[in-house]
C-alpha cells in the first residue's frame, strides 16, 4: 500500500505539477496500465448489470456508463442484485465487489489526484487530493490578508503558517503499482467466473462455483459447504 510521505524522513524536499510524468516516466507507465485494467473491470460490470436485469448488453452497458458517479454505478448494481439473484448469489457478488472496492479506490486516486516527485524519493510518485492543496490557499490567502493589514504581528504569522500536511501525500513506489495491478486483474478473473456461473447449466455451473469460492479473495468470506459442515 502507499505510504505518507511523513513515513519518510529523508524525504525534505518535493514538488507536484504534470512534470511528473517525465519526472517519474515508469510509474507514469504502470499508473496508466492500472487505469487501462480498470477500464475492462468497468466494462465487465456493464455486462455483469445486463446479465441481472436480462437485458441487451449494450442497454445494460448504456445504463452503467450513464451513472457516472462510483456511488450510483455500485447502487444500481446493488438494486439489480437484490431483485435478480438468491441470497447466497447475491452474498458472493457483494463479496466479489468488496474485494473490487479497494483496487477501484486506488485507481480513482490515480486518475483524479494531483501528481507529484521528490528527488529524495527516486522513482517515488507522489499522489495528493486537490482538496488538502486548495485547503492550504485558503489558509495560506487568510495569512496574507491578514499580514498585510498588520505587518508588525509576525508572531501571528509564524503561529497560524501551516504548509499542506505531509501526511496527506502518498508515496507510490514499484511495489504499489505492481500490486494494484495484481489486484484489478484478480478482481476481473473474478468477475469473468460470475458471469460464466450466472449463463451457465449444471454440472458447468457448480463446477464454477466452487472454482469461484476457491478464490483466495473470497475463501475466508465464503467458505466451501464442506468446509462449514
Amino acid at each position: 500500500m502507499p505510504q505518507p510521505l511523513t513515513s519518510i524522513r529523508k524525504a525534505k524536499h518535493f514538488s507536484f505539477g504534470p512534470e511528473a510524468t517525465t519526472k517519474r516516466p515508469k510509474a507514469a507507465i504502470r499508473a496508466a496500465e492500472a487505469i487501462a485494467r480498470w477500464g475492462y473491470v468497468e466494462a465487465q460490470y456493464g455486462r455483469l448489470l445486463s446479465l441481472l436485469l436480462r437485458s441487451d448488453y449494450a442497454v445494460g452497458m448504456a445504463m452503467f456508463q450513464a451513472l457516472t458517479s462510483a456511488s450510483a454505478q455500485r447502487a444500481a448494481l446493488s438494486a439489480a442484485i437484490n431483485e435478480a439473484l438468491s441470497p447466497d448469489d447475491a452474498a458472493l457478488l457483494r463479496e466479489i465487489m468488496k474485494y473490487g472496492a479497494g483496487p477501484g479506490s486506488l485507481r480513482n486516486n490515480l486518475a483524479h489526484h494531483l501528481w507529484g516527485w521528490s528527488d529524495d524519493i527516486p522513482g517515488g510518485l507522489l499522489l495528493i487530493d486537490p482538496k488538502h492543496i486548495h485547503e492550504a490557499s485558503i489558509r495560506h490567502r487568510k495569512l496574507s490578508d491578514h499580514m498585510r493589514q498588520n505587518p508588525q504581528d509576525v508572531r501571528f504569522f509564524f503561529e497560524n503558517f501551516k504548509p499542506v500536511d505531509r501526511s496527506k501525500m502518498m508515496v507510490w513506489r514499484k511495489r504499489d503499482f505492481d500490486s494494484l495491478v495484481r489486484s484489478i486483474a484478480s478482481l476481473s478473473h473474478l468477475l469473468s467466473l460470475f458471469m460464466l456461473y450466472l449463463q451457465t447449466e449444471e454440472p458447468v455451473r457448480g463446477a464454477t462455483r466452487t472454482e469461484l469460492l476457491k478464490q483466495p479473495q473470497l475463501a475466508q468470506a465464503l467458505p466451501l459447504p464442506s468446509q462449514t459442515a
